[in-house]
């Protein structure tokens, strides 16, 4: 799986997704002013999905995970977390 850069339209058999780091930004510039916490706001709870995500990435890599460790912990902490996030 690939981001959108351009670089990648040279590879066979990728499959093109969105970058959380992307959407979150997104999601940012959608939250209307004043309303950073409000959580009935879809772009509030869209921020508060991708930073759930973000935490757990950087707590894999501050415990210095393997790639076998990350993956396993990312489908036991972050799929639950996508799969809500994609309802």
């Amino acid at each position: 799986m690939v981001d959108g850069f351009q670089g990648y339209d040279k590879l066979k058999n990728v499959k093109r997704c969105a970058c959380y780091a992307h959407i979150r930004r997104f999601f940012l510039d959608a939250i209307p002013k004043g309303s950073e916490k409000d959580l009935s706001k879809p772009a509030v709870q869209g921020m508060a999905y991708c930073d759930k995500l973000f935490r757990c990435e950087r707590r894999y890599k501050e415990q210095g995970l393997s790639y076998e460790q990350r993956l396993k912990r990312r489908l036991k902490d972050e799929k639950p977390v996508v799969e809500a996030f994609t309802k």
